[in-house]
């Protein structure tokens, strides 16, 4: 699939999410159609204001984030998944759709490691033997694959093998992991070298089809190879490029992505970070979307995480004030069940690996 493909497929799901038109949704469609509509609310402040909520010790965020993985753990295996995306037969064929699951994975396992959680622990790894791993590996690099989930799903997959390689894992196992790794850095490598970044002429994407996410996440998964590192400064430096410009990006209702914050991560993790490092505009927290969410409105779910990420490393480096932020909006999130929990089709089956992201990054990135 060509990069203009891509970014067509990506406005065309954009539209169908945006309109409720999936045919899965029917039923709720119609329930929705009978229910009277109110307008549009405009967009007000939060009133989980900052400073209102101490930040938890680390003991009480991994009691808290028990309840995330409560929330991951059985979506693993969900076969609810949307039938226009395939998912494969595999490791990943679980959940909503593959991407997600590869996140839920790489969420649980973080979160095993930095929380403790032995049994959850355990579980994981039986589910990613040698042997599975390397049907998925297979599966992947058949040429027929070779667009599939490119660049979201297969970034996410660099994030997840590397949590994995963390373990001292069976030689088996390790080689598996150590040859995907390998395939998928080049895979995404070569996508952000030959895409074009504003992704469509003038427009920016903020949803799979991104370029600057696929770059986060490729920066995030800690490369080593240098092959991989010596193509970064270039990356960063088309990234930078565009950052006056994403700042003026009119947000989408079906955008899931802040593009400014997606950006300050990249500029704060990784090698060959800019010195001195762009600040990060502090704007009014705003209020998380009125219940219930429907199909227009559930991504900014994910964008109300996406734009305190920033905050979160900010909170990790030392500041007071983005450690109010942070504590301020996980306390209404947390409260909030509708926005990561209620609803597996629109919410569950991934809000919480993004509102992980943020207590790992607030950890540290440990």
């Amino acid at each position: 699939m060509s990069m203009r493909e891509g970014v067509r497929l990506e406005r065309e799901l954009s539209a169908l999410f945006a309109n409720g038109a999936r045919d899965t949704r029917a039923a709720r469609r119609a329930r929705d159609a009978e229910a009277p509509r109110e307008p549009k609310a405009p967009e007000r402040a939060s009133p989980w204001e900052d400073g209102s909520e101490k930040a938890p010790t680390r003991k009480e965020r991994c009691r808290r984030d028990e309840r995330l993985s409560q929330v991951i753990l059985p979506g693993l295996t969900d076969s609810r998944r949307d039938a226009r995306f395939s998912g494969g037969t595999g490791l990943f064929a679980g959940s909503w759709d593959w991407h997600s699951c590869v996140h839920g994975h790489w969420a649980l396992l973080c979160m095993a490691r930095v929380c403790s959680f032995a049994k959850l622990e355990r579980t994981l790894l039986a589910r990613l033997s040698a042997a599975d791993m390397a049907k998925e590996r297979e599966w992947l690099a058949d040429k027929a694959q070779a667009t599939f989930e490119l660049p979201y799903g297969r970034a996410w997959l660099l994030l997840m093998l590397d949590e994995l390689g963390r373990r001292r894992l069976a030689t088996s196992l390790k080689s598996e992991v150590s040859t995907m790794r390998r395939e998928s850095e080049d895979l995404v490598l070569d996508w952000l070298k030959t895409s074009t970044y504003p992704e469509s002429g003038a427009d920016f994407i903020a949803t799979h089809q991104s370029w600057l996410f696929a770059l986060m996440l490729l920066v995030m998964s800690r490369p080593s190879r240098s092959v991989v590192t010596a193509e970064l400064p270039a990356l960063r430096k088309r990234a930078n490029a565009q950052r006056a410009a994403i700042a003026k990006k009119v947000v989408d209702p079906g955008d899931f992505l802040f593009l400014p914050a997606v950006q300050a991560v990249v500029d704060r993790i990784g090698s060959g970070r800019p010195s001195p490092i762009p600040a990060y505009a502090v704007e009014p927290a705003l209020a998380l979307a009125p219940a219930p969410l429907d199909d227009s409105n559930a991504h900014s779910a994910g964008a109300a995480m996406v734009r305190i990420w920033p905050h979160a490393l900010r909170s990790a480096a030392g500041n007071a004030g983005s450690r109010a932020r942070v504590a301020a909006r996980m306390a209404e999130m947390f409260a909030r069940t509708d926005h990561w929990k209620d609803d597996f089709e629109r919410v569950a089956h991934w809000v919480p690996q993004f509102m992980w992201m943020t207590e790992w990054l607030e950890l540290g990135r440990p």
